[in-house]
């Protein structure tokens, strides 16, 4: 007699649990940390090869944990394949396709001349591995746009987002409260991302999203949790005491303030209600954090570290474009030549720049004085069209969602605006031109418009939002 369908996925649970509890005993024995991570990397590829449509929230959460690794191997070149692997069985089964829009365009030109640079590279080992971490983002961007084929679906992706967030945030305040040194990255909570000033990026990436759902979600325990992950969001950037996050944070919060309410909380008295809960709490948290942050603040009007050495690594970019334009240095290839030029810098205080002999040099730590000292002047036009295309994209699927009475659709298009215009600005100070965040963002962008009709038959308006 056959066995059914929901028997077999009970006994597929039941066997990820018994193997992850199998592993997590033996490799904790070990080596705790390796032990934990393999466990939960065990249960996360069965599930999805058991349901593959969680493939897509996984996708969404894991850009809060691009550090977190098994066996030296980042969790998004684990998911990656796994994703295209779903992607490559969906698309056997009927026809997936994403139209030639002006952001998928622009992406393809980006990668093309990417790859193209391994021609004139500096350093090729330095350049293959900046294009696999290109091509991880790539995937991650098309199994989005394709996978995304509903509201249900749309809405799952930005809930996975939101509680990813949340936790990262707060992973980051139990550092601080804590005392959680090994985490802390010079003395400032990572929040999981490996690097302080990359965590308030995201967090500031999540937090329009957040409020879309807090606006747009009836259940009241949901809502309730939505709320309480926009405050760890806010409350987490001034934790990071980031300046680009703090620099990034304020002209999102100042749009969402000064645009309609219906364009992304819905009502006047939402938007009143939440602006005022945001307030409180930055003030609040501001309070607690002010030493820090400010001491940080002034630190780049005097003779300390200069942004951490950041200025003097954008100095160096200024040294390498002027020496190889118009092609740059090759896709990756600044930090092979960082010290070196450093050196041929004028003006740069060693005092507050560490060379050390037969290691790596630093990334620029700006994505577009990067992108031009890698890629030349065509791959900074390349890069900033890409950006512009995808914030007109979602602007004009606004548009065409107000009008066909697609409300969900169309707050969650202006939020992944403001999303994408927080990380373009945090980016001026990071290096993040791979980064899954920018690439889920581009990906989601692609796939809401077709959920424009099926929003007005399958709304979340009928079973989460008001």
């Amino acid at each position: 007699m056959p066995i059914e369908r929901s028997s077999m996925e009970a006994i597929g649970w039941a066997a990820i649990g018994l193997c992850a509890a199998a592993l997590l005993g033996i490799a904790t024995a070990v080596n705790p940390a390796v032990g934990t991570v393999s466990a939960l990397g065990l249960v996360a590829l069965v599930a999805i090869a058991l349901r593959p449509g969680l493939v897509l929230p996984l996708l969404g959460a894991s850009i809060f944990v691009e550090e977190l690794a098994i066996g030296g191997v980042t969790i998004s070149r684990i998911l990656a394949p796994v994703a295209l692997g779903v992607l490559l069985a969906a698309a056997m089964q009927r026809r997936l396709t994403i139209g030639a829009t002006s952001p998928l365009r622009w992406a393809g030109a980006y990668a093309v001349w990417a790859l193209a640079s391994l021609t004139w590279t500096i350093s090729t080992n330095d350049t293959v591995f900046q294009l696999s971490s290109l091509a991880i983002g790539l995937i991650y961007m098309i199994v989005v746009a394709t996978l995304i084929d509903s509201p249900r679906d749309l809405y799952v992706v930005l809930v996975a987002i939101v509680f990813g967030s949340c936790l990262a945030g707060i992973a980051a305040l139990a550092e601080v409260v804590f005392h959680v040194s090994s985490a802390y990255k010079a003395g400032r909570p990572t929040g999981g991302a490996g690097d302080p000033n990359l965590f308030a990026a995201y967090q500031v990436c999540a937090l329009p999203i957040t409020l879309v759902l807090v606006a747009t979600t009836r259940n009241r325990s949901l809502r309730a949790l939505l709320i309480f992950a926009a405050l760890i969001g806010i409350a987490s950037i001034f934790a990071s005491e980031s300046r680009g996050g703090l620099l990034a944070l304020a002209p999102v919060v100042l749009l969402i303030a000064v645009l309609p309410a219906r364009t992304i909380l819905g009502s006047r008295s939402g938007k009143i209600a939440m602006l005022v809960i945001l307030l409180v709490t930055g003030a609040v948290v501001l309070t607690a954090t002010a030493d820090p942050v400010l001491s940080r603040i002034a630190a780049v009007q005097t003779s300390d570290t200069s942004g951490s050495g950041r200025t003097y690594l954008w100095k160096a970019a200024w040294t390498s474009i002027k020496e190889h334009e118009p092609l740059g240095l090759g896709y990756g290839g600044f930090p092979a030549a960082a010290d070196e030029l450093l050196r041929e810098t004028p003006g740069v205080d060693f005092r507050h720049v560490m060379l050390i002999p037969d290691t790596q040099g630093s990334e620029v730590h700006s994505i577009y004085l990067g992108s031009l000292a890698e890629l030349g002047p065509v791959g900074l036009v390349l890069l900033v069209s890409l950006l512009l295309a995808t914030a007109r994209h979602l602007i004009r699927t606004s548009k065409r969602a107000r009008q066909a009475g697609a409300a969900f659709v169309a707050r969650i298009a202006n939020a992944l605006v403001l999303s994408l215009l927080g990380w373009s600005i945090a980016a001026i100070f990071l290096s993040i031109e791979t980064s899954r965040s920018l690439w889920i963002l581009v990906g989601i962008s692609l796939a809401i418009p077709k959920l424009i009709t099926r929003d007005c038959v399958d709304s979340p308006s009928r079973w989460y939002a008001g």
